[in-house]
């Protein structure tokens, strides 16, 4: 068995971005970042596989608290989560080639829907400096 040894930390340095809130008995562990979620544990609790099949979707489970096998639908679950408007601004980039140029540059060529305008801040943001020249098909 080995020990592991945990530097001692300072809790004043850390983000002070969580609350605990109490509605009637039950206590929920809040993000102040994200206050519509919240986070309920019931020591010795655990919900049967037909009921947390049955949870609203919002309901997340943790390891041990859904009896049963765990969850594999993810396709289903994406769906609930990501709506086709969350990916409206990705920008879908093909390179197919990049080559090396002079010190520490790159040459790049790409496929994309977007014009040069757009494409050349994403595609610094993934390159930096490196980025010298673009060639778009």
């Amino acid at each position: 068995m080995t020990q592991k040894n945990f530097e001692p930390y300072d809790p004043a340095a850390l983000p002070d971005r969580y609350s605990i809130r109490a509605k009637g008995h039950e206590r929920f562990l809040v993000c102040r970042e994200s206050a519509n979620i919240s986070v309920r544990f019931e020591r010795g609790m655990s919900v049967s596989a037909p009921a947390a099949l049955k949870a609203p979707s919002e309901t997340i489970y943790l390891d041990g608290a859904a009896q049963g096998d765990p969850f594999h639908n993810n396709q289903a679950i994406d769906a609930m989560i990501y709506s086709p408007a969350h990916f409206g601004e990705v920008v879908v980039v093909e390179e197919p080639a990049r080559a090396g140029i002079g010190d520490n540059q790159l040459a790049i060529v790409c496929r994309s829907d977007r014009g040069i305008c757009e494409l050349e801040p994403h595609l610094r943001r993934l390159h930096g400096k490196r980025l010298g020249v673009i060639i778009l098909q």
